[in-house]
């Protein structure tokens, strides 16, 4: 799936704690970013700097449809 450009991807994964959700990647950007923070409360997301992907809780798929 491309989002503007910025090569999103998404997979259904659990967090570390093995809570459900989705895994997503994009390119780069700022905005996006602040965006996602701003949307999503901390305790239901995940930075992986290992593989430059966010954990996002199944409980905020609303939040990431309204986003990309």
């Amino acid at each position: 799936m491309t989002l503007a450009g910025r090569n999103f991807q998404w997979q259904k994964a659990g967090s570390r704690e093995g809570k459900p959700g989705y895994l997503i990647s994009f390119e780069y950007d700022a905005e996006l970013v602040r965006r996602l923070k701003e949307m999503v409360p901390w305790n239901m997301r995940e930075w992986r700097p290992e593989k430059k992907q966010w954990w996002v809780s199944e409980y905020c798929q609303k939040q990431l449809n309204d986003m990309f």
